[in-house]
């Protein structure tokens, strides 16, 4: 090995070992578990066997449970919304994810009660067939519209979305223009900086 191959080795180390200790070094935050229960849509709901349909039929509330666990529907205006467990097809899914439909718009899943925190970052992958998808992260009842996206017939990932409200307790994934039919999976929120 010469000496210019010997130099640039060294300081190819000091620079490797340099970003492994800011890697160690960085904000516990940027290591956050997720706070969603079951992000990943592997378990049923109660009672619910995977490729089920579960349905609601509502006006301006809560329609009960998704197919998923520790998921809820919520329907805005008068409308349904139907959720099924599917395989997933989605980048790096797990076994399931879920399929949603809403005849109406802001309609869709919830999932409400995580550690509250003032900051958070969301993502969350969705492959629409028809319709607008929104999701939002936020304040209970007060939680809008964080972004949005219109593309389908392809996975689209939401990537580290900061919440629209404070604290952040609750995400949402809505219909945006209804009828609205899409599939979600891999949701996850984490602490921000």
């Amino acid at each position: 090995m010469n000496t210019n191959s010997a130099t640039m080795l060294r300081n190819g180390v000091r620079v490797l070992s340099g970003l492994a200790l800011g890697v160690c070094l960085a904000p516990a935050g940027l290591w956050s578990q997720n706070l969603l229960i079951n992000g990943g849509f592997n378990k049923p709901a109660a009672g619910v066997a995977p490729g089920t349909t579960v349905s609601a039929t509502e006006c301006d509330a809560p329609g009960g449970w998704s197919a998923a666990a520790n998921w809820t529907v919520y329907i805005h205006g008068c409308g349904t919304v139907t959720t099924t467990l599917e395989p997933s097809t989605a980048p790096n899914g797990g076994a399931y994810m879920i399929h949603v439909t809403a005849t109406g718009s802001y309609a869709g899943i919830v999932q409400y009660g995580f550690a509250a925190q003032t900051s958070t970052l969301t993502s969350v992958w969705v492959y629409i067939n028809s319709g607008c998808v929104m999701i939002g992260t936020g304040n209970g009842g007060s939680t809008g519209l964080d972004e949005a996206t219109c593309e389908t017939g392809r996975w689209f990932h939401f990537s580290r979305v900061p919440n629209g409200d404070s604290p952040a307790n609750e995400i949402i994934v809505y219909s945006l223009l209804y009828p609205s039919d899409f599939y979600v999976d891999n949701a996850n929120v984490v602490a921000g900086p």
